[in-house]
């Protein structure tokens, strides 16, 4: 069915082009997230497990207290619920749903610029949109950074033998973009 508008001029009819309906996507049969993974993550991975104080600093980051995180996520940012944002969560359900991702979702919205974060605890999964991003973005591109996000979930997060070297690694970035 398409729309139709008053012209001005009678005997003419403007029609407002259909929507398509895009097939949604299809989950990954059996992704093995080592087998995509950047090599050089793994070498990187390697050489900070070599320094002297790695094991020090991997037991200080092993336990990423779930609680801790979303009190500070919610200090500095809105959570969105589904009621707020049905159209966030339904595409943020197809991602998880995509790359068998399992677990609670919660998302949570930020002022700045445009850009997204995972927060890489176990449980429940926060995922961070900072800007515009869920206005501005239409449901195909809003999957592709939810899809990105969970990615970060799967290589890096508790489960991921990289994990401890990962959060040690972010904590060495923020403190240098916080020196510039």
């Amino acid at each position: 069915m398409t729309d139709s508008f008053e012209p001005r001029s009678p005997g003419v009819a403007i029609t407002a082009p259909r929507a398509t309906s895009v097939a949604p996507p299809r989950p990954l049969i059996q992704l093995d997230i080592e087998a995509i993974r950047v090599g050089s993550e793994r070498t990187y991975a390697t050489l900070l497990q070599q320094h002297p104080a790695y094991a020090q600093l991997a037991e200080a980051f092993a336990d990423r207290d779930p609680k801790e995180q979303r009190r500070r996520l919610m200090a500095r940012s809105l959570r969105l619920t589904e009621s707020m944002a049905g159209a966030a969560y339904r595409v943020a359900h197809d991602a998880r749903r995509v790359l068998g991702v399992t677990g609670d979702l919660e998302l949570y919205q930020r002022s700045g610029p445009e850009n997204a974060a995972m927060h890489l605890v176990d449980a429940p999964i926060l995922l961070e949109i900072q800007g515009s991003l869920v206005s501005r973005l239409d449901e195909r591109a809003l999957l592709g950074v939810f899809g990105h996000e969970l990615g970060h979930f799967l290589a890096h997060g508790a489960k991921s033998p990289l994990s401890p070297a990962h959060a040690i690694t972010a904590v060495l970035g923020d403190a240098d973009d916080k020196s510039l």
